[in-house]
């Protein structure tokens, strides 16, 4: 049996599924095994498979069906692993398009939930707390920080409890994992810690013109940073 390290985990879930996809253990057309067998016979934690399967997705290597698994779909895949520094046109205007969305409803969001019972604040800062570590602990492991910082954003959405908040976040980041990638890999991880504190202690302080600015200045930092890495025609 194959026991994956607990060290760098997703890193090395990918080079796995880069080895069986190059080897040919895994066949174009047909499944991998389920997330079940992956699970067992790896020794790793369904979220860190979710992780990389996510990420292979949403690069077009993998094609999930409900109900049935994930097929494989190219055989072709060291390039698309490898090349999330390289954007055309099309990434560009996805990205920005997530960037903006976000902003139009993230910073209320934030607000909301600096306005929550202080038990529940509590709670809520906790969490976010432990996300804000793992970050800080991983800022040379791209996906562990990419999914904590994912995480984070998607607990505040839900916090906020306006169902339909909750609800977008969590299919924007479940369906753009390559996208929320290339913009942590292009902008850097620094300004986004900065402003993940700002926002924690805001939140716990209660603060909410101090949490809705906070990811106002998140989000608006971000789009402003990347809109000067558009691609030249």
């Amino acid at each position: 049996m194959t026991i994956i390290q607990k060290t760098s985990v997703s890193d090395q879930l990918t080079d796995y599924f880069k080895q069986q996809i190059d080897s040919g253990s895994w066949k174009v057309g047909e499944l991998i095994p389920s997330e079940n067998t992956l699970t067992r016979e790896l020794g790793v934690s369904r979220s860190s498979l979710r992780t990389v399967i996510s990420k292979f997705t949403a690069m077009g290597v993998l094609r999930g069906e409900r109900g049935r698994g994930n097929y494989l779909m190219c055989s072709q895949v060291r390039d698309r692993v490898t090349n999330f520094q390289v954007i055309d046109e099309g990434d560009f205007r996805n990205i920005v398009e997530i960037l903006e969305f976000r902003l139009l409803i993230e910073p209320h969001a934030a607000k909301k939930c600096a306005a929550l019972p202080d038990k529940e604040r509590h709670e809520l800062s906790l969490k976010l707390e432990k996300l804000l570590k793992t970050m800080e602990e991983n800022l040379a492991q791209r996906d562990e920080y990419v999914i904590a910082d994912l995480r984070s954003h998607c607990l505040i959405a839900y916090a906020s409890h306006n169902v339909l908040i909750g609800r977008a976040m969590d299919q924007i980041y479940t369906a753009t994992v390559k996208a929320s990638t290339q913009l942590n890999v292009l902008l850097g991880r620094d300004s986004g810690l900065d402003f993940h504190r700002q926002l924690l202690k805001a939140i716990a302080d209660g603060d909410e013109k101090g949490a809705k600015k906070a990811m106002e200045g998140h989000l608006k930092e971000a789009l402003r940073n990347f809109s000067e890495k558009k691609p030249k025609v």
